[in-house]
């Protein structure tokens, strides 16, 4: 939803016009041509250790809220009211908030509480609040995860991550919470 704000900013660069006021209730998808949807990755969660949380598909300077739900998914709150509502349910915490960069993510860490037991289960989700009352919010897919001691495969398949380094394979990218930008070393 947060797109259609800007679908009529990008019309009128790429073309060079005024915009079309019949345009504000067009479909997202029909406007918001080549832009991504948002995504969240969460790394490993070992207790007591850092966890990188990573969003990628924002607009620049956007300001990108990750969430916790230790129930699991479903109907969850609508932050604010009017907003898409997320799907994890409550108890619902708020982990972070983090602003994106020119290239459209961001990235940050948080320390996994050292009393979280092994085999917790998290439901994760990332939020935009956006537009008057949160009328353009978006919402990222539900990520489930694990506080698990599992490490990754020793195969050697390298990767590149969004932050610019090599990783041995994906997992160990996404372990570290990056999301693998393309195959092969950086």
């Amino acid at each position: 939803m947060r797109r259609l704000l800007l679908a009529p900013l990008l019309l009128t660069a790429a073309c060079g016009a005024d915009v079309d006021p019949g345009l504000e209730g067009a479909d997202v998808d029909e406007l918001a041509f080549g832009l991504p949807a948002m995504d969240l990755t969460v790394s490993q969660l070992l207790p007591g250790q850092p966890a990188r949380f990573t969003v990628t598909g924002l607009l620049p300077g956007e300001q990108a809220r990750v969430y916790v739900s230790f129930t699991g998914r479903g109907q969850g709150p609508c932050v604010p009211a009017g907003s898409p509502c997320l799907g994890i349910l409550p108890q619902v915490q708020e982990v972070l908030r983090m602003t994106a960069n020119a290239d459209g993510w961001a990235s940050s860490v948080r320390a996994v509480p050292g009393g979280v037991q092994l085999g917790t289960r998290a439901w994760f989700q990332a939020a935009v609040i956006a537009g008057p009352q949160g009328a353009n919010s978006d919402v990222s897919d539900v990520v489930p995860a694990v506080v698990d001691g599992l490490l990754c495969p020793l195969i050697f398949d390298p990767v590149c991550g969004i932050d610019g380094q090599t990783y041995g394979n994906s997992c160990e990218a996404g372990a570290a919470g990056w999301p693998v930008d393309y195959v092969g070393p950086c």
